[in-house]
């Protein structure tokens, strides 16, 4: 059974293995429908570092996706070479509306201390996809860096 919980800074969460809603969010000049996932073993109550991190996300909402839109660009231009092995068609990324057809943003991910990672599906890692952490700091990388 679904258990639902009207959070005073998430708003109305579901639990099934982790509390989460489905949210809108503006990345590569489109709108996506992701989920939004505060991790909690057992049924346990969403942590007040999560509450602090997603509050902090939306303060500084668009801040932090043009950061991370500008790290993917970087990202996929500096390993294009390295993602082509992987990637049928891999190119240099000129503009971020171009990512819109090579990584689809899936998840914002609030760890219990507070981390935040953006999961993405992406052209180049099928199986894995791409991770941005954001908070305690930004870094970049195959999601199985930071799962």
């Amino acid at each position: 059974m679904e258990v639902t919980y009207n959070d005073p800074i998430f708003g109305e969460m579901k639990y099934k293995h982790r509390w989460y809603k489905i949210e809108k969010i503006h990345f590569f000049n489109k709108e996506w429908q992701i989920t939004v996932a505060a991790k909690a073993y057992l049924g346990k109550p969403i942590t007040d570092q999560q509450r602090e991190s997603y509050f902090s996300f939306k303060e500084n909402e668009d801040e932090i996706v043009a950061t991370i839109t500008e790290m993917i660009v970087n990202y996929v231009n500096e390993n294009c070479e390295e993602l082509s092995s992987t990637w049928i068609g891999a190119r240099m990324i000129s503009s971020s509306t171009d990512l819109a057809d090579i990584t689809i943003p899936k998840t914002l991910l609030f760890t219990q201390s507070g981390e935040l990672l953006v999961l993405f599906d992406c052209a180049w890692d099928v199986e894995h996809g791409l991770a941005v952490q954001v908070f305690p700091e930004y870094k970049i990388g195959s999601q199985d860096c930071f799962l």
